[in-house]
């Protein structure tokens, strides 16, 4: 009887386990935008569009610059 209860255990262990493979390959083959918060998303591409920006400034600086030494 006692080693019933110890095969039931460990078959419904080894189930638990496949299922929690199977959930983190779904997950892991998700794109980044896909698993993350619409809010950190969204705060990614603001900062990403601010450097941007700030990229876009120190090359115009940087032109200016060149343009009066010539």
């Amino acid at each position: 009887m006692s080693s019933i209860i110890l095969i039931l255990l460990f078959l419904g262990l080894m189930g638990l386990i496949v299922t929690l493979w199977i959930r983190e390959r779904k997950y892991l083959k998700k794109k980044t935008s896909e698993t993350m918060r619409d809010e950190v998303w969204q705060e990614v591409v603001k900062e990403r569009e601010e450097a941007l920006e700030k990229r876009r400034h120190f090359r115009d600086i940087l032109n200016k610059t060149k343009s009066r030494l010539k």
